[in-house]
């Protein structure tokens, strides 16, 4: 069986970027915006600065807007290309695919991809029935050495004791049918759902849209306010902003009753 892959040669980046392309740069750029915004609300609030609370809303909405946009405009123009460049950027790796004993990066990913998604070849396993692919096909378990017409990770079950039988030359056992690249034809489901940078920005956006929605419940409140005193007295703009401390507030209208 293979060796220890090293993921962090030159030859494994190259192939990882080909791959996942400008996905991974858009979650960092996208979360580091979020964390400046954030920082924005923290000293708005710390120092009870209402421009800087309304610029940070803003700058969420903004955000928020453009993220709409370039989602849109990604799944109507960008996805299909997309696709078609990672499926081609498959087929001009599948060259240096070497088979189960070795131990470069393009052999690791296909070996991965079809063990990950149940799938055999770019498009159907018969592909890997072409006598030009100039792979390993031996492979040895237990002292005995095995003739292959298809890459063992194509089989369903591939251990280390019993070598997979569907790989096997006179083997009659199908193995994966269906191919790899209907995996990549949606790109945005493929890339959203396993690379593991998804982690990362989760959490930003469950705290953008808490932000924005507690931004929007404060805005109300406000409104109705508003609305509570127009009919009886006319509600100062000085007391808006006293709205945001609260005991200052109190103790105010205590004074008022007072007099």
């Amino acid at each position: 069986m293979s060796s220890v892959v090293n993921l962090a040669d030159k030859e494994a980046a190259i192939a990882y970027s080909r791959i996942l392309r400008p996905m991974i740069y858009v979650f960092f750029t996208h979360q580091l915006i979020i964390l400046i915004n954030i920082s924005f609300v923290l000293l708005g609030t710390c120092y009870r600065s209402v421009f800087l609370t309304h610029v940070s809303i803003v700058a969420m909405v903004l955000i928020t807007l453009i993220e709409a946009i370039g989602f849109g405009y990604y799944l109507t123009n960008i996805q299909n290309w997309e696709s078609k460049r990672t499926i081609q950027a498959l087929g001009d790796m599948r060259p240096q695919f070497m088979g189960a004993n070795s131990s470069n990066f393009q052999t690791f990913l296909f070996n991965f991809i079809h063990q990950r998604f149940q799938c055999c070849g770019i498009h159907s396993y018969t592909e890997w029935l072409n006598p030009t692919y100039n792979w390993s096909r031996q492979i040895t378990y237990n002292g005995h050495v095995y003739d292959l017409r298809l890459p063992i990770s194509c089989c369903s079950i591939v251990t280390s004791k019993q070598v997979p039988t569907c790989a096997l030359m006179c083997s009659t056992e199908e193995p994966f049918e269906k191919g790899c690249a209907s995996y990549f034809s949606h790109m945005t489901l493929f890339r959203a759902t396993q690379i593991p940078e998804k982690y990362y920005a989760i959490p930003f956006l469950i705290m953008h849209m808490l932000l924005v929605f507690i931004y929007i419940w404060k805005v109300m409140l406000i409104s109705r306010i508003r609305t509570h005193y127009r009919g009886t007295a006319t509600l100062p703009t000085k007391s808006v902003n006293e709205l945001q401390h609260p005991i200052e507030y109190k103790g105010n209208m205590m004074n008022n009753k007072r007099t």
